[in-house]
């Protein structure tokens, strides 16, 4: 494997999105007389570390070169959790090792980064820790990363209200500074979100909100919580009144009579009539409680998303 060689082309930032952190690397693999390895497949081991020191992220991938002995791959695309993780504030090397069918390895780069750090400072400033995110993709809570809490893209985590580590999760314990409760994720299942008042007195209650977990902000501050209620109308209301009525109840008056004598043939007189009415006593004036009907609570049409927060 000793005539294996690499003539680097590019190396370039790719962040298309959250959810596939990384950065191109590409080459052109050539053996010791220059000609392309074509067709070929390579195991390759990317690793990044500070000077002089220990790996701080490490991926292998075998890739196969096309026919033009080019290679590529997205370092970060194999264990996107960890290279999530890496802090670019800091100064690194990348070293690239490869071999073909287990044969010697040979480190073809070991050189340090110049343009990466730069651009994932800046994906890191344009979602800073603490950011929080409408996800509308499913996810599992039953699958757990090594610290507890569900993770379904790498860097961003469930806001259901899981306690975090603070010392592994520093950059989001400094933007929450317990709000939410001592080393507690934002619980947000099932709840609208809502602007902070800061006085402005739009949130006439905000003097009265609490806080869900031990340690977590009160009052007008973000993290706060605040329960169901449904607002007095601007003008008072009330049920009708309109209720005083009585019953009339009439009593049949009947009256026959004969004329003439026990031979006559005269005919039967009679007539029949109202004889009497009576009414009932009024009911007077009154209400009536409604006690059925309406939903457990007040609120507008809604789509459930899931909210995640960037640690």
């Amino acid at each position: 494997m000793k005539n294996l060689s690499l003539l680097l082309l590019l190396v370039v930032i790719s962040f298309k999105s959250y959810s596939q952190q990384g950065f191109s690397f590409q080459g052109i693999a050539r053996d010791n007389n220059g000609k392309a390895l074509t067709d070929k497949n390579l195991q390759f081991t990317f690793s990044i570390h500070p000077t002089g020191g220990a790996n701080v992220f490490t991926e292998s991938k075998t890739i196969k070169t096309d026919g033009f002995g080019v290679f590529q791959h997205v370092i970060g695309s194999v264990k996107s959790t960890d290279f999530a993780k890496i802090d670019f504030e800091n100064e690194y090397y990348l070293k690239v090792d490869v071999s073909e069918n287990g044969g010697a390895v040979v480190t073809l780069t070991d050189s340090k980064l110049e343009n990466v750090p730069y651009a994932s400072y800046a994906h890191k400033a344009y979602f800073p820790a603490g950011m929080i995110i409408p996800y509308a993709g499913n996810v599992n809570t039953g699958a757990l990363n090594i610290d507890g809490l569900v993770e379904p893209i790498p860097g961003w985590v469930l806001c259901d209200g899981k306690s975090f580590n603070s010392e592994k999760y520093k950059a989001l314990k400094a933007a929450l500074n317990d709000a939410w409760g001592e080393n507690r994720l934002p619980d947000l299942r099932g709840q609208f979100l809502r602007g902070v008042d800061y006085g402005a007195n739009v949130d006439s209650n905000s003097d009265k909100r609490t806080a869900k977990h031990a340690k977590g902000n009160t009052g007008d501050n973000v993290g706060t919580y605040q329960g169901d209620a449904t607002r007095r109308p601007n003008a008072a209301f009330g049920t009708s009144t309109d209720g005083n009525h009585s019953h009339t109840m009439n009593l049949l008056r009947h009256h026959r009579s004969f004329e003439g004598n026990s031979d006559s043939d005269h005919p039967l007189k009679y007539n029949e009539g109202i004889g009497v009415t009576y009414h009932t006593s009024t009911t007077g004036n009154h209400t009536h409680t409604i006690t059925t009907g309406g939903d457990a609570e007040t609120r507008p049409k809604n789509a459930s998303v899931n909210y995640l927060i960037k640690y």
